[in-house]
């Protein structure tokens, strides 16, 4: 599924930038990142003895921007996002014959797949602020965006361990995905943006950005299943860096 989002996104954007070549009004920025997701409600039975925790995904796609003027754009484009969140509680401590101590958790994380639709308003707040007598621009972006699930899996692992003889100790740590087919199928996001725009020494145009995504409606399309919650929204900041055409 990845190889195919990541394919679909490489030609629709090949297209578009040949579509517009002659346009000075439109740019296009291709990007890349890390993503931190969490949930915003316990579910499932891993509410008392767990922890909760963030679980880390990919972000990548492709966006296209309108503009209106120097300091006003619109913005949309395609992108695709690993998010979710999980849950960890300690298992097991185990010293070496150096005395450095490893610890081992349980691990169970929710993973959740999307391919995204945005539509955002921009704002050019340097233009805005010192006209053209910048070098770097900072903007703030807001809006919304549509978002299909592609995938959805829990990643749990299984710890123990047994004696080896003497003071040894062999520790076995096993990994295991299944399918979680409970995921809502179709989400809408707000987005919050902030973003600086550069020109490298190279010469090449470039933008970091950061970005907030919080879910408008639920994640799962169940609220209980077996006495548990399942009923909750989710939370994700993305840190990405980006090129522009």
């Amino acid at each position: 599924m990845k190889i195919l989002v990541i394919g679909f996104l490489l030609i629709t954007s090949s297209q578009l930038i040949m579509a517009s070549a002659n346009d000075d009004k439109i740019t296009h920025t291709p990007y890349a990142g890390f993503s931190f997701s969490h949930f915003k409600n316990n579910i499932g039975n891993y509410s008392d003895t767990f922890q909760k925790k963030t679980r880390t995904g990919i972000t990548l796609g492709w966006r296209i921007k309108y503009n209106i003027s120097k300091s006003l754009g619109v913005e949309t484009g395609l992108g695709y996002n690993s998010k979710g969140g999980g849950y960890k509680k300690h298992a097991l401590t185990v010293q070496t014959m150096e005395g450095e101590k490893i610890e081992y958790d349980l691990i169970r994380n929710f993973r959740l797949e999307y391919v995204e639709l945005p539509f955002l308003l921009d704002i050019n707040l340097s233009r805005l602020i010192m006209g053209r007598s910048a070098t770097s621009f900072l903007h703030i972006s807001s809006g919304v965006s549509f978002g299909i699930n592609t995938g959805s899996s829990v990643r749990y692992n299984s710890v123990s361990s047994r004696s080896a003889g003497g003071p040894w100790v062999d520790v076995s740590n096993n990994f295991t995905i299944s399918k979680f087919n409970y995921a809502t199928k179709k989400i809408t996001n707000f987005l919050l943006e902030a973003s600086l725009h550069f020109v490298s020494q190279k010469d090449i145009p470039g933008y970091l950005i950061v970005r907030y995504n919080k879910s408008l409606n639920d994640v799962y399309s169940v609220t209980m299943m077996d006495g548990n919650n399942f009923k909750t929204k989710m939370a994700t900041i993305t840190i990405g860096y980006g090129l522009k055409f």
